[in-house]
């Protein structure tokens, strides 16, 4: 059975993404994986080690963040995979995007170990929904030709959140002395 992608084009697909030239909608795209893996994923890694000190958690605590996050991912994907075909993938992106932002946010307003495992497999969860149905979105921006460009330029907004990321949190760490 082909999927809506097969036999629809770009264009009457995601009109809002369609009215953009496609090396801009890719780019805007891209800042998709720079806030789930970016961010969410990378830069909390960086300060997990003060949250591990600030909190008084063993190192066995500290590392149930990220797998806590992990899971969330796998099952993200998997709930991307079941909803695949019964979803737009514009909204699946956009609900993934803005849950993670506000998980992190989230994050950052409370101080309880589960309730912070909770929120990080929540985030998991949310930031594999956005990068897979981005993903998807950016495999059909613009003509057939332009897709492998869009899905590197996509893919590549990660890499721009870890570099991000890697610059400026060390900075703002030092700056408030690990806090």
């Amino acid at each position: 059975m082909p999927s809506r992608f097969e036999t629809t084009p770009a264009c009457t697909l995601a009109p809002p993404l369609a009215q953009s030239p496609p090396l801009a909608t890719a780019f805007a795209l891209a800042l998709g994986p720079m806030v789930t893996t970016g961010v969410a994923r990378f830069a909390y890694g960086l300060v997990l080690p003060s949250m591990q000190i600030d909190l008084g958690w063993s190192y066995t605590q500290a590392g149930w963040m990220n797998t806590a996050y992990a899971i969330g991912y796998l099952l993200g994907a998997i709930l991307a995979l079941r909803l695949a075909r019964s979803i737009d993938p514009r909204t699946a992106f956009s609900t993934g995007v803005i849950l993670t932002a506000m998980l992190l946010i989230a994050s950052g307003t409370v101080r309880g170990f589960e309730w912070l495992l909770a929120l990080r497999l929540a985030s998991g969860i949310a930031g594999a929904l956005a990068l897979i149905s981005g993903g998807v979105l950016a495999a059909h921006v613009g003509p057939r030709h332009f897709a492998p460009t869009a899905i590197a330029i996509y893919f590549g907004g990660a890499g721009l959140g870890i570099l991000l990321s890697g610059a400026t949190l060390p900075w703002l760490l030092d700056a408030h002395d690990g806090q």
